[in-house]
């Protein structure tokens, strides 16, 4: 059921903000907190939403979806999310796990022979999956070449280590995508976008995408950041080490790229694109021992596998303290979620964020569409996360 919210005229921050969905009574305190974000003009657009134990309590969207204000965020818009396509790339290659198809131990270059090149022939899925495989950088792709995604998985092919493999923990913000990938479309056949589409989004009700149809597209929110965002500012700059990562990033507008039809059918993983409600559900099922509404997404072995500290350090390519299982973030000083260091989750550039807290069986997830001129998930994300754990 949608319900339609608003403020109380007597609000301080503003007279009316149009907010829709579902609030349970209890999680009154997520409502206030997501009306005021919106309020104070430090969001455009958004939706947030929360599942307790396989069950939504907030399900909301508010604002706009554009500059202009002139079309107001739906219950099904979606939003380029960034990187918590990561995490979901990575719950492809856990389901191949799951089935025997792929085993964590074993080379890449089992299920991909042509990835042995350049020194990597001993690179482990488990070492891929927890960003140890040493493979920030797509030196071999030229600058621009984005949407050359056949020249981009030939340039992983060859690339070459940039240390020993299973040592220096380093975030692969561009390639994290092209390996998880490769590897998916390698054993099954399939692009990892339509393995995603059949064996997840259709079976368990989750609307987030690699690639976006056309009728995807029509309500797709644009994404808008800052000369002063830091993710925008690092691609610009070649000589940052994610400004390398990202080399083969055209260099022109960050909005004009990320807003294109061309990036909204790239259908690399390392970005996707999807609202709260699909994040939440997904976290909230992984956070309910692996099971969304009864149905099993991941097997409670391998679960407990991928939420398992891999490591704990200072992040080769984000210089920040970070800890990571199997394609999942654990909470860490540069990402609190929440503070539990139980808790997982994927967070992308300017604040969206999917979590699970296992310990109160919580999913979590916002998407806005204006990012966060932060390097962690921002103000208006975090006084979501503490208004939703205040409510327990």
């Amino acid at each position: 059921m949608t319900i339609a919210l608003t403020l109380p005229s007597s609000n301080a921050l503003t007279s009316e903000v149009k907010i829709s969905g579902f609030c349970h009574p209890s999680f009154q305190a997520v409502y206030d907190a997501f009306a005021a974000n919106l309020a104070s003009g430090q969001e455009l657009g958004a939706s947030v939403c929360a599942v307790v134990a396989g069950q939504i309590v907030v399900d909301l969207w508010g604002g706009y979806q554009d500059s202009d204000r002139s079309q107001p965020w739906q219950e099904d818009t979606i939003v380029c999310m960034m990187s918590t396509g990561k995490g979901m790339g990575a719950l492809c290659v856990l389901l191949l796990v799951d089935r025997g198809l792929v085993e964590l131990d074993e080379a890449i270059a089992t299920y991909w022979p042509e990835f042995a090149q350049g020194g990597k022939e001993a690179i482990t899925v488990r070492q891929m999956l927890a960003h140890q495989a040493s493979l920030p950088f797509l030196d071999g792709a030229p600058t621009g070449s984005l949407f050359d995604t056949s020249g981009l998985y030939k340039a992983i092919e060859q690339q070459v280590p940039s240390w020993e493999p299973g040592q220096n923990p380093g975030y692969h913000t561009f390639t994290m995508g092209l390996l998880v990938g490769g590897l998916v479309t390698k054993v099954t056949g399939q692009s990892i976008d339509s393995f995603w589409r059949e064996e997840i989004a259709t079976k368990f009700d989750i609307d987030y995408r690699f690639i976006l149809s056309a009728e995807e597209q029509a309500r797709c929110s644009d994404v808008y950041a800052s000369d002063r965002q830091p993710f925008a500012q690092a691609l610009r700059n070649t000589r940052t080490k994610i400004g390398r990562a990202w080399a083969p990033f055209p260099r022109a507008d960050f909005g004009q790229i990320f807003n294109s039809r061309q990036f909204r059918t790239w259908g690399i993983p390392s970005i996707g694109h999807g609202n709260a409600r699909a994040l939440a559900r997904i976290y909230g099922g992984l956070a309910n021992g692996g099971k969304i509404e009864g149905k099993e997404l991941i097997s409670k072995n391998l679960l407990e596998e991928a939420v398992k500290e891999h490591w704990h350090g200072v992040d080769a390519i984000l210089n920040s303290p970070f800890r990571h299982g199997l394609g999942l973030v654990l909470s860490n000083p540069t990402y609190n979620l929440n503070g539990n260091p139980n808790c997982f989750g994927g967070p992308g550039a300017g604040g969206s964020i999917g979590l699970g807290d296992p310990d109160v069986k919580v999913g979590f997830g916002y998407a806005p569409n204006r990012m966060a001129n932060a390097v962690d998930e921002g103000p208006c994300a975090k006084r979501l996360i503490e208004a939703t754990f205040s409510c327990l």
